[in-house]
């Protein structure tokens, strides 16, 4: 696989009868698995993203890439199959053609665009499940729940957009720092500014 090695996971170096390094081979590592676990069995038991950011962080638990955890990095994107609870390889498929990059004429620059999952192409991969079925499918109905209780609450915020099709634009947006931790800040609660470090990982 060309992609990222992905948490619970770490690269295998090998050279080939060749004496070459054999490139994207990876396996499961131990450490990081039960991570993996530990959030599926909480985020299916009903505690919330943040929470289990929250305590990870406090642990001194490292998260993806060596990084604070954050509720975004556990919580994803369901449909575009981005996030800890989201990520197929801990059942033992991996997916390839998630998203693809087009060129923006305006600037000249690559720009990622998703496809459709009817495109995505996966293939089984035995050895590096991590969790069970059973725990997928219940992280699975623990976000239908979620999706059904804030379905609402997100129409809402659409209908007070632009018909919807556009997040408001904020002056100060991207511009503020916290002078605590050095996290930015950004809109987190109706129209107010707070410290991302603070209500995405509880690490300020």
């Amino acid at each position: 696989s060309a992609g990222a090695i992905g948490y619970g996971y770490r690269m295998i170096r090998r050279l080939n009868g060749e004496g070459e390094l054999v490139r994207g081979e990876r396996e499961i590592d131990p450490a990081q698995a039960l991570i993996v676990e530990r959030i599926f069995r909480e985020f299916s038991a009903g505690k919330s993203p943040i929470a289990i950011a929250s305590d990870l962080n406090a642990e001194g638990i490292a998260g993806p890439s060596g990084k604070p955890w954050r509720d975004t990095s556990i919580r994803g994107n369901a449909r575009r199959g981005i996030g800890i609870v989201n990520n197929e390889l801990y059942v033992g498929v991996r997916v390839w053609n998630h998203k693809h990059k087009v060129k923006d004429p305006s600037t000249g620059k690559d720009v990622t665009r998703h496809n459709p999952e009817s495109e995505w192409v996966r293939k089984a991969v035995p050895e590096l499940r991590i969790i069970s079925d059973d725990l997928w499918k219940a992280a699975k109905r623990q976000q239908e729940v979620l999706a059904e209780r804030y379905k609402g609450m997100k129409e809402a915020a659409q209908a007070r957009s632009v018909n919807g099709l556009r997040r408001p634009a904020y002056l100060l947006s991207g511009l503020l720092e916290c002078g605590e931790c050095g996290s930015t800040f950004a809109i987190v609660v109706g129209d107010r500014y707070g410290c991302v470090g603070h209500h995405r990982s509880r690490t300020c």
